[in-house]
């Protein structure tokens, strides 16, 4: 998509955006000075929910890890628990002062807020009970990340420190940033929990050891701040975001900066990759938000409702319906290769110089691996019979699955074209056509699992005749030599 093609959405008025994609069904929130955190459609870049009820700005948003809850931290002390389903806020827990970062365990169970007045809460995600209350600093504490093992939470401070949490003792291990005027504005754990960045507002990017408190690399480029990092799911890339209004794409095994992304007019706040790893989000002081495609470099939607500030955001986790179980066996042609290897070996044991003086425990083996050999092929049999049941059951369920999943997408597609359309009815309608969606995709799934399966049965049965005519083999050598 060339620059000039980007999109931009502006208002719900535009009711000619096309239907979301059916392979990524997911969100991006935002939260802002405007007091309200909004969730956006990525694909269409329809602003789906606003959510009210801060006082002040809101600072930081952030995802359960399983997409279910949304979690927010205000300028008003309180840190947000949300269901985004129903938009409704399940609980309002308290700081001292302002909520600036949280973060989830990555089981989800649990929630950490860092506030200003320099304390790191740990809270029940399921009650809101408060776990502890740790000290963590005598200034603003902007940032902090649960890492991805689950063992450690990374803070960072303006007081020119940052420590590493072990969850299990409450214990910390300092890491001095060397400069005892710098302020640490964001950190961010590499996906395999081994090293973690760091944004200051030394306009550099550091890369660190945990384990040991050395610096790993410095990225050097920004000529600001750094108010935003994020590692891409394969940890191959990382990005930071700046108050110099640009977003850098970093290689952190070389340090080389492999693109930088003009687009914001203001501080860039924040950035959140997208599950999959190819899009990303961005927030800015600009209040946009911005979609950008790092196998092009370039921003492919901008999204413009709010009228604050962008201080953060926060992509959700791409939620798929479980896959059917495996087979006890999938891998009939190598089961069948076995069972040939066995009777070829029998042959050869018949044919050995001392063939004939086991001949009576080779007609022992051969019988009984003949004997256990047509059992699983009786069994299979049943199993194949069985199958094309289950295959036309399931066909049908997934045709009448379709019907539900079009009816609901031209319902949707309907009232985005109304020119009275209004947003409640429109989500309603959006979140109806996801749930038949990931219905619909879970029946297909199974029909592609139970067709496969039939298929490679089928198949084996017509290779069994090769193992059929190596047991008759075997046979015919056990009786000339036994004759």
């Amino acid at each position: 998509m060339a620059e000039s093609e980007t999109i931009v959405v502006s208002s719900l008025a535009d009711k000619e955006k096309p239907i979301i994609a059916k392979e990524t069904v997911t969100k991006i929130a935002s939260a802002s000075q405007d007091k309200t955190i909004k969730i956006w459609d990525p694909e269409t870049g329809y602003c789906k929910a606003t959510l009210q009820g801060h006082a002040s700005d809101v600072w930081t948003v952030a995802w359960k890890p399983d997409g279910k809850l949304l979690a927010s931290g205000s300028a008003d002390g309180t840190l947000k628990i949300w269901d985004p389903t129903t938009n409704a806020c399940l609980f309002t827990l308290p700081h001292a002062a302002g909520v600036m970062c949280v973060s989830w365990s990555p089981d989800g169970t649990k929630l950490a807020s860092a506030s200003a007045d320099g304390t790191l809460r740990l809270w029940v995600a399921e009650t809101g009970e408060c776990l502890a209350t740790l000290k963590a600093s005598n200034y603003d504490m902007p940032t902090l990340a649960w890492s991805p093992d689950g063992t450690r939470i990374l803070t960072g401070s303006y007081d020119h420190t940052m420590r590493v949490w072990d969850i299990l003792t409450g214990e910390y291990k300092g890491i001095p940033v060397g400069n005892t005027w710098t302020q640490v504005f964001t950190v961010g754990w590499s996906p395999d929990s081994k090293l973690f960045a760091s944004g200051m507002d030394d306009k550099q990017v550091t890369i660190w050891d945990p384990a040991t408190g050395e610096r790993k690399l410095v990225l050097k480029g920004h000529v600001d701040t750094v108010k935003g990092l994020s590692w891409s799911p394969d940890g191959s890339i990382l990005i930071s975001a700046s108050y110099d209004c640009k977003i850098k794409v970093w290689d952190p095994v070389t340090g080389s900066c492999n693109a930088t992304l003009d687009g914001h007019g203001d501080w860039v706040n924040g950035v959140s990759w997208a599950p999959e790893g190819a899009k990303f989000a961005s927030g800015s002081k600009d209040r946009t938000v911005r979609i950008w495609d790092t196998s092009i470099d370039k921003c492919t939607r901008v999204l413009s409702e709010h009228t604050g500030a962008v201080h953060s955001v926060a992509w959700a986790p791409h939620i798929k319906p479980p896959k059917p179980p495996q087979p006890p066996d999938d891998d009939l042609d190598g089961h069948l290769a076995k069972w040939m290897k066995e009777f070829m070996d029998i042959q050869d044991r018949l044919r050995a110089p001392d063939g004939r003086d086991k001949l009576s425990d080779i007609e022992k083996d051969l019988d009984e691996k003949r004997n256990q050999f047509n059992k699983e092929t009786q069994t299979e049999q049943t199993v194949l019979t069985t199958l094309g049941t289950d295959v036309e059951t399931a066909l049908t369920k997934m045709n009448t699955d379709k019907k539900v999943y079009d009816a609901a997408q031209d319902q949707l597609v309907a009232k985005l074209k109304e020119a009275s359309a209004d947003a409640k009815s429109l989500d309603a309608l959006q979140q109806i056509y996801e749930l038949t969606y990931l219905t619909l995709e879970e029946s297909q799934d199974k029909v592609r699992y139970l067709q496969f399966r039939e298929q490679a049965l089928r198949r084996t049965e017509k290779n069994r005749a090769h193992v059929q005519r190596a047991i008759g083999r075997a046979e015919t050598i056990l009786a000339t030599m036994k004759g």
